[in-house]
């Protein structure tokens, strides 16, 4: 009868040789480390030995120049038994021996000439057999007659140094020689122990002492790091005149490192648990793989079930997308039309704005404003049959006026536009190239595919980037005209490129086609393109494009050329100028602008006009009079009407405020009441509704003769 084997006495019997394989290698790996130790003891030893010789030999080296400049003074003293000029000679030898802080004469033991003097004075008349520091060390070096080293002491003058000093016998007359006194070098310790680099052995990760004999055996020490270092040192000789000196040198981190070892032992210690898990997971592999196929069985088995289910809610998915695209692709166009309708509604507003008051102003008795009204009547009348025409635009028909088209101008233009609206981060280029770059067409119409072409660049560059607007001059012949679907002749090419994101190669087919867009819900109605698309080929152009993911998008119109220039606009009429309260009108319609100043004027005020909220601030701020009220836009390009008045109010905090706007009672109207306008104008407006708002801010009541506000608004 074949037993069973239990699960966990099979894994106990694998067990065994793993573990087995573990100790051995935790064994090997303990002995590398500990002999890993020993090597860098030596190692660190060695080191140490080289190091220390290094600094001692520095030491030394140092040294000898300030005692040669010693022997050098002293030879002079030998010769002449004076030093004529001493600050001259010290001079000399000093350029010659470098590390000298001073030398010293002293005829008969006692100071009398130093060099350099200053800082030195305290010890000029010092007798040095009489003082009791020096008194001991000058008589030893008076009777062996040779160089002796002194040091290091601290100065009278303060600082510590270390000074040797030679003493001088000379020969008399009867050939017997007799002490003439001492010659010295001075040698600021501090200095000394730079320039040989003994202090830098701290840096070096080395705690160090230097040492001298003392009384009996013990030897003093009279520099060293901090802390100094212990026992377990590395010895070295400094030779000095007179004495031997010892460098003691020892690492900061000891000479073996037990952390590490620790350490190296620990890891060791896991590498061998590592292999043994390895070695245990090894020999169980087989057993392994035998459970987790069945379990991959039993998956694929239930994956399969699953995927048949999903096919089937798949296809039932699939209708239902397509019923929900074409919902969606309907929203898209009614949202379109909102847009649409909505901008158009704000324009032709300002155009009536326009239209109404320059129309009372023909009402009142006074001929003096009658050809201005006449004239900003005409101005609106052709703005609105423009804006119209924006309209066919969009609706791709034909275009209502075909004259001569100045396409740099209108370049320029949007650019402007442009300038003031988009993001800062983006940088705007003209390489307008063609000759005249007059094309034929309506210039609304291609105002808009310019306008549509920069609006689509923007948006390709989230992050900032470049637009550029390129124009050149091109001949097409029979086969070329036949390749971009236009008639042989002259064209210009205007081409709008950007340095954006690219055009995924999945949608190129789609890229003009009505309602489709790649920007994000809320962001894009999908008619841009279309709309240049349509306008385009009803001007008997074409239009492409050139794209690379990353790279940015060219998209070139071809035009036809014109050979003969745009008419010249007619010279505005001269505005004449009123007296009275001083009222700034800001907004960036012209029609607007120059109408509400046309009624005030006329109204008696005297009015100023500005077209931004920065040029509204410059006026204010260069005015020699203060104003009695500003009349502010709600929609301008760059800073809005709630940003016009902040802004006004920082510079006049007196300044009263009306808000006039072509939208609603909205909540961008009450947002912007909120902001600290004192009065609301609705466009359109008449003569009638802007004496009496006019009137209620700048005197608390209406004009003289007129009805009360509320019948007015009434």
């Amino acid at each position: 009868m074949v037993r069973a084997v239990h699960p966990r006495s099979a894994a106990l019997r694998t067990l065994a040789p793993a573990v087995a394989v573990g100790l051995l290698f935790q064994v090997a790996l303990a002995a590398v480390a500990v002999q890993s130790a020993r090597n860098l003891e030596r190692e660190r030893r060695r080191d140490a030995v080289e190091d220390a010789f290094r600094a001692a030999r520095e030491l030394e080296g140092h040294m000898a120049g300030p005692l040669a400049a010693a022997h050098a003074l002293a030879a002079l003293v030998r010769r002449d038994g004076r030093v004529d000029d001493f600050d001259r000679v010290c001079q000399d030898i000093l350029a010659d021996y470098g590390g000298v802080s001073a030398l010293q004469l002293a005829p008969g033991g006692v100071i009398r000439e130093i060099y350099p003097m200053a800082g030195n004075e305290a010890a000029v008349g010092l007798d040095l057999f009489a003082h009791p520091e020096h008194a001991a060390i000058v008589r030893e070096t008076r009777a062996s007659r040779r160089l002796t080293l002194e040091g290091p002491f601290e100065l009278m003058q303060g600082g510590a140094a270390i000074v040797g000093r030679i003493p001088i016998f000379r020969r008399g007359a009867d050939a017997a020689e007799t002490f003439w006194g001492f010659v010295a070098v001075i040698i600021r310790f501090p200095d000394f122990l730079d320039r040989s680099r003994v202090g830098t052995l701290e840096l070096g990760g080395y705690l160090w002492s230097l040492e001298r004999p003392g009384v009996g055996d013990r030897a003093h020490r009279f520099a060293s790091s901090v802390p100094p270092p212990g026992d377990d040192v590395v010895v070295v000789p400094v030779s000095v005149p007179n004495g031997l000196w010892t460098l003691r040198l020892a690492p900061v981190v000891g000479w073996s490192s037990p952390a590490r070892l620790v350490l190296q032992l620990l890891a060791s210690a896991l590498v061998s648990l590592v292999l043994a898990a390895l070695s245990w997971r090894v020999v169980r592999q087989p057993e392994i793989l035998r459970r987790r196929v069945a379990e991959r069985t039993a998956e694929l088995d239930e994956a399969n079930r699953r995927l048949a289910a999903e096919l089937a809610e798949r296809h039932r998915a699939e209708d239902a997308r397509r019923l929900a695209e074409e919902q969606a692709r309907q929203a898209q166009k009614m949202e379109a039309i909102g847009l649409l309708a909505g901008g158009i509604a704000h324009d032709f507003n300002n155009l009536l704005t326009g239209i109404m008051g320059y129309a009372d102003l023909l009402e009142l008795p006074s001929a003096d404003h009658k050809a201005e009204a006449a004239t900003g009547i005409r101005k609106a009348a052709q703005r609105a049959a423009a804006l119209t025409g924006q309209l066919l635009g969009f609706a791709r028909r034909g275009k209502y006026q075909v004259v001569a088209v100045d396409l740099h101008a209108l370049v320029h233009e949007v650019s402007g536009l442009l300038a003031r609206t988009i993001d800062n981060r983006i940088r705007l280029e003209h390489r307008l190239e063609s000759t005249a770059g007059h094309v034929r067409g309506d210039p609304a119409q291609l105002q808009q595919v310019v306008l549509n072409l920069a609006v689509n660049a923007r948006d390709a560059m989230p992050d900032g980037g470049t637009i550029t607007f390129e124009t050149r001059e091109v001949t097409l012949g029979a086969a070329a005209a036949q390749a971009s679907s236009v008639g042989p002749g002259r064209y210009v090419a205007l081409s709008v490129v950007d340095t954006g994101e690219g055009i995924p190669a999945e949608v190129h087919d789609r890229i003009f086609e009505p309602f489709f867009t790649t920007k994000p819900k809320g962001r894009g109605t999908g008619m841009g393109l279309a709309v240049v698309y349509g306008i385009v080929h009803n001007h008997g152009g074409n239009v492409h494009f050139d794209t690379a993911v990353g790279h940015g998008t060219r998209f070139t119109v071809l035009l036809p050329a014109s050979d003969s220039a745009p008419a010249q606009p007619e010279a505005p009429a001269r505005v004449p100028v009123g007296r009275g309260s001083r009222v700034l009108v800001l907004d960036d319609e012209d029609v607007v602008r120059d109408a509400a100043a046309s009624m005030l004027r006329a109204l008696g005020y005297t009015v100023a006009k500005a077209s931004s909220a920065v040029e509204a601030l410059e006026l204010v701020r260069c005015a020699t009079q203060p104003f009695d009220l500003a009349m502010i836009d709600l929609a301008m390009p760059m800073h809005d009407g709630v940003d016009a008045v902040r802004m006004l109010r920082a510079l006049a905090p007196d300044l009263p405020c009306l808000l006039m706007t072509g939208f609603g009672h909205d909540d961008r109207v009450q947002e912007a009441r909120e902001a600290g306008f004192a009065g609301f104008l609705q466009k359109p407006f008449g003569v009638s509704e802007l004496a009496d708002e006019v009137s209620r801010l700048t005197h608390g009541d209406r004009l003289a003769g007129g009805p009360a506000p509320e019948a007015v608004r009434g």
